[in-house]
């Protein structure tokens, strides 16, 4: 099994947070996360909140993170939407071939839109 291991930590307004680890196997991808004894706190009085404590740690974690996934989509998205097609053609350029198609097939299945739609559409 092939593992790669990258540790990140990172701010936010100013404020550090945690240390991630990342692994990542053939298969799967792990996200670590080691709280500090106030974050831990904090994690607890949110879970609180937002669940009267009827979730596990691992599933409200999962619900935060991919909501958090949609939500900076969605903010990219809007984002995209509201370049000029100079800006959006000078971030194509500075992609290579892979990342660009990627791309295009994320903002197709987040449009609803294919090459094929496109053309009978214009026909």
């Amino acid at each position: 099994m092939t593992s790669e291991k990258e540790k990140i930590t990172f701010a936010l307004d100013g404020e550090n947070f945690g240390n991630f680890k990342l692994r990542e196997g053939d298969r799967r991808m792990k996200i670590y996360i080691k709280l500090s004894k106030d974050e831990t706190q904090q994690w607890k009085a949110l879970k609180a909140a937002l669940t009267g404590g009827n979730l596990t740690d691992d599933t409200l974690a999962r619900i935060m993170f991919f909501k958090g996934i949609h939500t900076i989509t969605s903010e990219l998205n809007e984002r995209v939407e509201n370049m000029t097609e100079e800006e959006k053609e000078a971030i194509m350029k500075d992609m290579n071939a892979d990342q660009a198609d990627q791309a295009m097939k994320l903002a197709e299945e987040e449009l609803g839109v294919s090459d094929e739609n496109a053309t009978e559409a214009t026909d």
